[in-house]
């Protein structure tokens, strides 16, 4: 019984072994993916191209939300209705707009990572890989 279960261990030792490498394999590939991962982001922001846009989101559908929400109070005030129902009916939106602007930043990111490889026409290599 025991020689049975220190088989059933080396076993399972090996096979971690093997499905993990050396121990460390792992690591090593974590530490590249961070590397690519970093100067990817850095060259992504280098390009005007990805800050402009980004900057303009962030900034711009804020401030359009406000002036919108302004004028819609004001338009209810001088139809004698009330403002507060408005900010009330438009208060639960806010956090889908708060989670639209993560999502519009990777997908200028992506856009332009995708355009710009299929200017220097190196899309169809790296698909076909």
């Amino acid at each position: 019984m025991n020689a049975l279960s220190s088989d059933t261990s080396t076993a399972s030792r090996d096979h971690v072994q093997t499905y993990f490498g050396n121990g460390f394999s792992w690591l090593h590939t974590l530490r590249n993916a961070w590397i690519i991962t970093r100067r990817e982001v850095r060259d992504s922001f280098r390009d005007w191209r990805i800050v402009v846009p980004i900057f303009l989101l962030t900034l711009f559908f804020p401030t359009l939300a406000n002036f919108t929400s302004r004028v819609f109070i004001n338009y209810f005030d001088k139809q004698g209705a009330d403002g507060k129902e408005f900010i009330e009916a438009f208060l639960p939106l806010m956090p889908m707009l708060v989670g639209f602007f993560p999502v519009s930043i990777s997908l200028v990111i992506a856009l332009e990572t995708f355009v710009g490889e299929k200017e220097r026409r190196s899309l169809e290599p790296l698909l076909s890989t």
